[in-house]
Order: structure tokens, then C-alpha cells, then sequence
């Protein structure tokens, strides 16, 4: 499931991956057979189906709610920031440091590399359909697609002209 009020992950160094169901109150230890990267980020569609990410071009996934990790083929070496899963688990983006953009069709299991065009590093997606993303990045770089990222839109942000006013 999706992290919630009482469920939630935190990824760390050595590949750790703590995960709560309780609101925080303990945390477990999702053992990893892998210690040779730092992770950034972890994903879930459902209770048992999760990907993590991080340095290196790590990706990892679990399909038995954390209880064991597999590490995915990736075809780059660039640090990921960020992944994020449709609900039904099939389609997935990792984003990351120099631009990078990956996109798996297949639930994580292969994925295929891609770029926004922009150079700036980006630091999280979220991925509605196999067509429809958002990521935002360095520099106030907001990005959509909806051609599953063969293209992709900059959407200017200024901090002055587009402000909330805080009250």
C-alpha cells in the first residue's frame, strides 16, 4: 500500500530500508543482501510491490511487501532521486541526477533510458498512466508529459508572480 498515516519506508545508506506500519512507533529493518549503494527513494503500489532507487543507477523491487529485494537491470549508472509507480504497479518512472529519465511498462522489470532535454538534475516524479507524468527538478524546473515522455513540457515557475501568500 501506498504509504499512509500508519505505513511508510525510509531508505538509507548501505541499501537500508526501514519500513513502519505503525505510525512510526518501531521501525523494522528490510534486509537487503546489498550494501554497496545508498538508496534515495522507495515506491509502493499495493502492500506487497515496491521499488527502491538510488546511487549508482540502483534499482531494486520487491514483490513480497519488503521481506526480500531484487536487484533490476538499469541502464545507467547515474544517481536516482526519485521513482514513482502507477497504482496497478505496470508502469513506473525513475528520475535523477544530469537529467536522467527512466520508464518501465513491464511492473520494473526492464527499463528504458530517456531525458527531458532540460540538463537539470531532477528530484521527483509522479506517474498517473503509461502516457501521463510530472517531475520537477534544479532550478525550479517543473516538466509533463502526456505521451509517455517522448516529449516533454516546462512549465515556467516564478517564485514572485506564483507565490502563496502565507497567512
Amino acid at each position: 500500500m501506498r504509504p499512509d498515516a500508519r505505513t511508510g519506508w525510509a531508505p538509507g545508506d548501505r541499501a537500508t530500508i526501514l519500513g513502519t506500519r505503525d505510525g512510526g512507533s518501531t521501525w523494522l529493518h528490510q534486509p537487503s543482501p546489498y550494501t554497496d549503494c545508498a538508496l534515495w527513494a522507495v515506491d509502493f503500489a499495493d502492500d506487497r510491490t515496491g521499488w527502491a532507487v538510488g546511487t549508482g543507477g540502483t534499482v531494486f523491487a520487491t514483490r513480497d511487501g519488503g521481506r526480500t529485494w531484487e536487484r533490476r537491470e538499469s541502464p545507467t549508472r547515474q544517481n536516482f532521486t526519485a521513482v514513482h509507480f502507477t497504482p496497478d504497479g505496470r508502469t513506473g518512472r525513475v528520475v535523477g541526477r544530469s537529467d536522467t529519465v527512466m520508464t518501465s511498462l513491464d511492473g520494473g522489470t526492464t527499463w528504458q533510458a530517456g531525458t527531458t532535454g532540460t540538463g537539470m538534475s531532477l528530484w521527483n516524479v509522479r506517474t498517473f498512466s503509461e502516457r501521463e507524468s510530472w517531475i520537477v527538478g534544479d532550478e525550479g524546473t517543473v516538466l509533463s508529459t502526456s505521451d509517455g515522455g517522448a516529449t516533454w513540457d516546462q512549465h515556467f515557475y516564478s517564485p514572485e508572480k506564483d507565490a502563496i501568500p502565507v497567512r
